[in-house]
């Protein structure tokens, strides 16, 4: 473990299965943009906490801030600030995670996809 992080913020690594059981999830893009974390957290129904990129997925279009999705600066400089207001306004933070999951249940839905497809040809 890199000693700079906190230990009780980064205590063990944990895969998707138990990451989904957390209220609040963290997506961070690195040299691209993150690929498949933002959907499984959408559909998990956690709070998606979400940096801010230059990278681009084909599914960002359809993301909203604040209604999908807490927005995080780049350096995540901000990010205490975003979970203290979430947890100061639970309903609003829930039915942002409710949000999401819906969006994730239309956009990420062979539907979606297909349809996302015939519009791209």
């Amino acid at each position: 473990m890199d000693a700079e992080y906190p230990l009780e913020l980064f205590d063990r690594y944990r895969n998707t299965e138990e990451s989904m059981g957390f209220k609040y999830l963290m997506s961070i893009d690195g040299m691209t943009a993150a690929w498949k974390r933002p959907s499984w957290i959408m559909a998990s129904e956690s709070v998606l906490f979400k940096t801010t990129t230059k990278f681009y997925q084909w599914y960002y279009d359809g993301l909203i801030p604040w209604v999908n999705y807490i927005p995080v600066r780049p350096d995540v400089s901000d990010l205490s600030e975003k979970i203290q207001w979430a947890r100061d306004n639970d309903e609003i933070a829930h039915q942002i995670a409710r949000n999401g999951k819906k969006f994730s249940d239309k956009v990420f839905s062979n539907e979606g996809m297909n349809k996302f497809i015939l519009e791209s040809v």
